[in-house]
């Protein structure tokens, strides 16, 4: 993706002056000077056509305000059309389709009239990929590892949306996405083992030595974008999200480091067997918001230098 200092100089060349605020972001960067990165996201946010490009840029490089997430997720996700005047039809269209698939599971006895939850979303899902056995009415069993996939990234979707269309198109191109990411998660692991030696020396040794490394559920964690692991603190979930749909599975690395680090008084006194079962529950709330502060701390101190890495890892 473009740097944040090439993507300024793109915008400024083709439209100065209704892109002022975003060239006040960089230079507060500078540390030149405060400006409220609300307003800046609000003046993206008004464009018609929307710039997915820099609204890209600004999720990757800032917290994103809780109050525009599943606005953004959806802009960025292709949900919503860039220009304004198509929304409304285009939301009604995505509407019609998922009430048609919603009703299609009802008419299979699958799911009640009256259901509100997540896995409406799944099903809904499966049954537009043809995964669904008719006979059985169930999901087809070589399926397994998707629909358990679909059921944690449509649960933390429904946590945050409420809403089971919203669930349904928002998981679908979040599961989607996997096709664009998954020669890069082969590669993740490497760099968890790098940057955990860089922040802990002595808890690399102590794993590596237990062969922890080798038994870490990677592809669960990377797959479910850490969703079975922060089931209970969603909304700290969501920060690293905003990164994964802004294009940068990256920092999926540092969630794992981060971690491991969480658990680093108790990990150095564990054996393989017990240090692997105590990363693979459940975070806690609390424990979950530790993890995702310090993820993307290391995130915004390691990032340039790691897309560097990936993009010449053979």
């Amino acid at each position: 993706c473009h740097t944040f200092e090439n993507s300024l100089a793109m915008s400024n060349k083709e439209n100065p002056s209704d892109f002022r605020n975003f060239r006040m972001l960089y230079y507060e960067q500078l540390g030149l000077r405060n400006v409220d990165q609300m307003k800046a996201l609000e003046h993206l946010l008004k464009e018609d056509p929307l710039d997915v490009d820099k609204i890209k840029t600004f999720t990757q490089q800032y917290l994103l305000p809780s109050v525009y997430r599943v606005y953004v997720w959806k802009v960025l996700l292709g949900i919503i059309p860039v220009y304004k005047e198509s929304v409304d039809f285009v939301t009604n269209h995505r509407n019609q389709q998922f009430l048609d698939l919603k009703q299609a599971l009802i008419t299979m006895k699958m799911v009640s009239p009256c259901s509100h939850s997540p896995k409406t979303a799944v099903l809904a899902i499966l049954l537009e990929h043809g995964n669904l056995s008719i006979l059985h009415n169930t999901h087809v069993k070589h399926y397994a590892m998707k629909v358990y996939i679909l059921d944690s990234i449509s649960e933390i979707t429904f946590q945050l949306t409420q809403n089971e269309t919203d669930t349904f198109w928002i998981a679908k191109e979040i599961f989607h996405a996997q096709e664009m990411f998954l020669s890069v998660f082969a590669k993740l692991p490497y760099y968890v083992n790098y940057y955990l030696q860089v922040e802990d020396q002595r808890l690399f040794q102590h794993l590596s030595e237990i062969q922890l490394f080798k038994m870490l559920p990677y592809d669960k964690w990377f797959q479910t974008y850490f969703a079975s692991v922060f089931a209970e603190s969603s909304e700290c979930l969501c920060k690293i999200w905003d990164k994964l749909i802004a294009g940068s599975c990256h920092i999926l690395v540092f969630v794992c480091v981060s971690l491991l680090l969480t658990y680093s008084i108790q990990l150095k006194e564990l054996n393989c067997d017990a240090a692997l079962k105590h990363v693979n529950r459940v975070l806690p709330q609390q424990c979950g918001q530790t993890v995702v502060d310090k993820a993307i701390e290391l995130w915004e101190q390691h990032r340039k230098e790691l897309t560097a890495k990936l993009a010449t890892h053979s």
